[in-house]
């Protein structure tokens, strides 16, 4: 079981990942939006494949990581 202080412990580098997977994501769902406020759709075609498309890896490779922690901490007992 999480004791009180190790649930408080926070990764900057993982709050980092967090941070850009998650403004990969939005910035590429919300292409639409910027071409409405006049950026030529051409010139967001990378942002919207390259940035969503990191974002989701992050996110996946970030949910393994913590699961894995979570198995080996009480699964496993390390």
């Amino acid at each position: 079981m999480r004791s009180a202080q190790h649930s408080r412990e926070r990764s900057p580098g993982l709050d980092l990942a967090r941070t850009l997977g998650i403004t990969g994501v939005v910035l590429a769902h919300s292409t639409i939006f910027l071409e409405l406020l006049g950026c030529p759709l051409e010139d967001l075609m990378p942002l919207h494949a390259w940035g969503g498309f990191l974002g989701v890896e992050l996110f996946f490779a970030l949910s393994g990581l913590l699961i894995g922690e979570i198995l080996f901490r009480d699964v496993i007992g390390c």
